[in-house]
């Protein structure tokens, strides 16, 4: 079976710079995947070459068997939704009407919403519970309820692909979870292909069936959250002197950092 989301020997840079080098990666429907990495080691820049925010160098990015590239702008905003790391919201916005446009690539040209669009809006505000203050302007929320606003835009959307850039930003530790097993629970229940670039090595392991480590561009290490989180591994790529244990509560690794690595030490 051709896999929803994948790339070949992807290559992306900015200017004469590649970040980017020969990533070939399958993700998997029904499950999350962490991206993770160092600091400057091309997280972002692989999810935006896949959401094609950047242009490709080398290589391909493929959506249902075909490369991004071929799809029109609203075909492809039916199949792939992006919640970029810094979303800036238009000024006098509400929280409704902002997840409503989650909404805008289910509809024609001066389309009044649907009731299942109405549905849909109202589904996503309970979802990320921000329900409560759905009639607000945005700029007048804190940054954790903003992300949560946007996370909602983002589940609106209804795509069989989310890419999520650093979606705990802003969020208290009680959000960043319920945040995440949210996200797990439906790419199970509706088989979603979801990809998120996460700094939290813990809550990548609490979220992620399958993790993606990058470092200096290239793809280090990928497998399930026991595979890339040992020692050795947050040695090699993170410079970090690690215990791993599992975690009481839920069993999946939890990666105690005893600090970094110091040359000679």
């Amino acid at each position: 079976m051709t896999p929803l989301l994948q790339t070949k020997d992807l290559c992306v840079g900015y200017g004469d710079r590649a970040v980017v080098q020969d990533v070939s990666v399958v993700f998997p429907a029904g499950c999350v995947t962490a991206v993770v990495g160092p600091n400057g080691s091309g997280k972002s820049t692989l999810l935006r070459a896949m959401c094609r925010l950047l242009p490709v160098r080398r290589g391909v990015v493929e959506v249902a068997g075909r490369e991004v590239s071929g799809f029109g702008a609203r075909e492809f905003a039916r199949m792939v939704a992006l919640l970029p790391q810094h979303p800036v919201a238009p000024e006098g916005i509400s929280v409704r009407e902002l997840v409503a446009r989650g909404r805008y690539p289910h509809q024609g040209f001066l389309h009044s919403p649907s009731a299942e669009d109405r549905e849909v809006v109202q589904w996503a505000l309970e979802a990320t519970s921000v329900a409560g203050f759905a009639d607000r302007m945005c700029s007048s929320l804190s940054g954790g309820q903003r992300q949560r606003v946007w996370m909602a835009m983002v589940l609106a959307q209804r795509t069989p692909i989310v890419c999520l850039d650093e979606p705990t930003t802003y969020l208290d530790m009680a959000h960043q979870i319920e945040l995440l097993d949210l996200v797990r629970d439906l790419a199970r229940e509706r088989q979603l292909t979801v990809v998120a670039v996460l700094h939290e090595l813990n809550l990548a392991a609490r979220c992620a069936e399958q993790v993606v480590t990058i470092k200096d561009g290239r793809v280090a290490a990928c497998g399930a959250p026991a595979e890339v989180f040992t020692p050795g591994l947050c040695r090699e790529i993170f410079d970090l002197d690690a215990v791993v244990i599992d975690d009481p509560a839920v069993g999946h690794p939890l990666v105690a950092g005893r600090g970094r690595l110091v040359e000679g030490v």
